[in-house]
């Protein structure tokens, strides 16, 4: 088994960011918390050596975006309404205690993070955005969903029996070389 990056973000934020039960990560992976341990430790070796501006950090950080967007939970009205967005994030910096407010609320730093992505890709008209912006600070109910570790397209393991790692069936053994007949 290899662990790639995509891989490596998904799982790692699942279990940091969104503090989901590892027993249901490895499952949906399909692999054992050992088997996880034994496939960072490499991965994260070579992280921890990497050059601040290396190609692998770029490449990390573009991975790690791109699962937090994949583990975002629904988060109704926030997530439907940009003007109920930019009401709640406007109460949210009035408030005196936006940590309380969040908690209230039932969202966590990692749903103010995942909004804000989510929006920005949304809404890329400047003076929309400074229209919208503009909105009375408001607290809607909001209804956030459990978190689900979502089915991945490329679970880390195991092997599929009759697959390479790549997934592709192995190619048949057509030897190269036989046997030299014997001149007697």
């Amino acid at each position: 088994m290899r662990l790639t990056l995509d891989q490596y973000a998904r799982v790692s934020q699942a279990l940091a960011l969104h503090r989901m039960a590892p027993d249901q990560v490895f499952a949906v992976e399909q692999i054992t918390a050992e088997q996880w341990e034994a496939l960072k430790a490499p991965l994260e070796l070579r992280i921890a050596e990497s050059d601040p501006e290396s190609e692998l950090l770029s490449e990390l950080s573009d991975a790690s975006q791109r699962a937090l967007l994949r583990l975002k939970r629904p988060l109704p009205p926030l997530d439907e309404d940009v003007a109920a967005w930019f009401g709640f994030l406007r109460a949210y910096s009035e408030s005196p205690e936006p940590r309380v407010l969040l908690s209230r609320s039932g969202l966590t730093e990692v749903d103010l993070m995942t909004l804000h992505q989510f929006w920005a890709k949304q809404i890329e008209d400047t003076d929309q955005r400074t229209r919208v912006a503009s909105a009375q600070a408001a607290v809607p109910e909001v209804h956030p969903e459990p978190p689900r570790y979502p089915v991945p397209s490329d679970p880390i393991g195991p092997i599929k029996e009759g697959t390479s790692e790549g997934g592709e069936a192995p190619e048949q053994d057509i030897p190269v070389f036989g046997a030299l007949p014997d001149d007697d």
